[in-house]
């Protein structure tokens, strides 16, 4: 089975060397590689605190060369081509060349999501530094200072710098191929794999006041919580603003639900972090991740038991009662 890999950086000329030395590690024609570079800016607030944002991300071809062209029309493109079954056109992100700093991926992350992409937080892998070093920007500038001879060294060696990432990105396609090479034969398969892994009280019916707003699966329409369970209070809506967006007024709207707490129909949540799916259907429906995670508009909510807006339909009470009855 064929598969896509993004590598994310930022600056294009960084992710055509490590391309160069993947390339010639890799050579199989059933991985497309798609170099994504990403730009920030910077704005200062009322206060004087200045605030780094992520203005946009460009697709530079398949060798990481030429002028970036519009994400968005890229995932509509592979969009249409995807393989039946699949969550997500691209199977995993590989982010390094440049980019840092975590608020900068999840800044990445919140983009690709954004612009329609099905991301899950094992699908983002970053290149993290050698114990030597405190941070990548640490290494990065270690790097910098070598002489062209030690350069050329630590690339053969893949001990830092460009060969070092194309090393990581190679290990990522590795890893992808005996995952794939796991994969039940069919969405059927593994529809029922996921929902073996929860418990029989998921299968229990639910009840709930039909006079509340209520949320049901969009797969299966089965009622899954109501709007007395969401987070209360509500987090407070961040004030940022994306370039990419093409809007001068534009605010940052939230696409995901988050719940005040697990729910009696949810897998085991004693991980730090993981998924759960429909007790009807299998459908995935969220995540949770005990230490937080950033809503698309830019706040972080803690603890977090996420459910994008796009898995479910709202339910109005007037239909919830003749659902009911």
């Amino acid at each position: 089975m064929s598969f896509r890999v993004a590598i994310i950086g930022a600056q294009a000329s960084r992710i055509s060397r490590v391309l160069t030395i993947v390339k010639e590690d890799i050579q199989d024609e059933d991985v497309e590689f798609l170099p994504l570079v990403a730009s920030f800016g910077m704005y200062k607030t009322e206060s004087g605190e200045k605030v780094k944002f992520l203005s946009k991300v460009a697709y530079h071809r398949n060798d990481g060369s030429g002028e970036g062209s519009s994400v968005s029309d890229l995932v509509d493109s592979i969009t249409e081509e995807n393989i039946e079954g699949c969550s997500c056109p691209i199977s995993a992100f590989a982010i390094g060349c440049g980019i840092e700093e975590s608020d900068d991926i999840e800044q990445i992350k919140i983009f690709l999501t954004n612009v329609g992409l099905n991301i899950d937080n094992d699908m983002l892998k970053y290149i993290t530094p050698n114990p030597e070093f405190k941070s990548m920007k640490e290494e990065t500038e270690v790097y910098r200072q070598l002489d062209a001879e030690s350069k050329r060294a630590a690339t053969l060696q893949q001990t830092i710098g460009p060969g070092k990432m194309a090393k990581f990105v190679c290990k990522l396609v590795k890893d992808l191929k005996t995952k794939i090479s796991k994969k039940p034969e069919s969405p059927e398969e593994e529809e029922e794999e996921i929902g073996s892994e929860c418990d029989e009280r998921t299968q229990k019916e639910m009840q709930f006041d039909s006079t509340k707003i209520l949320y049901a699966c969009r797969v299966c329409r089965k009622i899954l919580f109501s709007e007395e369970q969401l987070e209360d209070p509500p987090h407070i809506q961040a004030q940022h603003r994306f370039g990419w967006r093409k809007q001068s007024n534009f605010e940052c709207r939230c696409q995901s639900l988050f719940l005040g707490a697990g729910l009696p129909w949810m897998c085991d949540l004693s991980a730090a972090e993981g998924k759960f799916c429909c007790p009807s259907c299998s459908a995935k429906i969220g995540s949770w991740n005990w230490s937080g995670a950033q809503c698309s508009c830019g706040t972080w909510v803690t603890p977090a038991i996420q459910v994008p807006i796009s898995k479910v339909d709202l339910v109005r009470p007037a239909i919830a009662m003749d659902r009911n009855s």
